[in-house]
């Protein structure tokens, strides 16, 4: 665990994970939301899309952090070998997944009873999680998260 919190680009990639396994709880929320609207309880293809493709980018971001920490090369170059993977893969997400078919093709899914205290409380329970390690890993005193 040390080996993945001593490289910066480890981090980088852990911190990206993160928030990629937020966007899929997000994109999990609307999902959801689709589902129960639906009468034969089926969602979009572009919304099932992009909550897969978010919690598959997660682990692809998990797998990246470890292959630099095991990395012989330097630091500089494990940041320069992970950017440009993560970056495409952040900007994936909302171009071709999240928004394409919704602005071709107008769909709102709407809104219906849903169980908001159980989707905020995961949500913000990921929150947190990711202010803890973000605090842990990058050396920040962030106490007030704590509480």
């Amino acid at each position: 665990m040390e080996e993945l919190l001593n490289s910066t680009a480890s981090r980088i990639a852990l911190t990206a994970s993160g928030f990629f396994f937020m966007a899929g709880l997000l994109t999990g929320v609307w999902k959801y939301i689709c589902m129960r609207r639906h009468p034969r309880a089926e969602t979009p293809h572009y919304v099932n899309t992009a909550h897969r493709a978010a919690l598959m980018y997660a682990f692809s971001a998990q797998l990246l952090a470890v292959f630099a920490a095991i990395s012989a090369f330097s630091n500089l170059i494990n940041i320069i070998a992970i950017i440009p993977p993560l970056l495409f893969l952040a900007l994936q997400l909302p171009t071709m997944y999240s928004l394409a078919y919704p602005l071709t093709v107008i769909t709102v899914c709407g809104t219906h009873q849903t169980k908001p205290r159980i989707i905020l409380s995961s949500i913000s329970w990921l929150y947190r999680r990711l202010a803890v390690f973000r605090c842990y890993s990058w050396g920040s005193y962030c106490v007030y998260l704590l509480e």
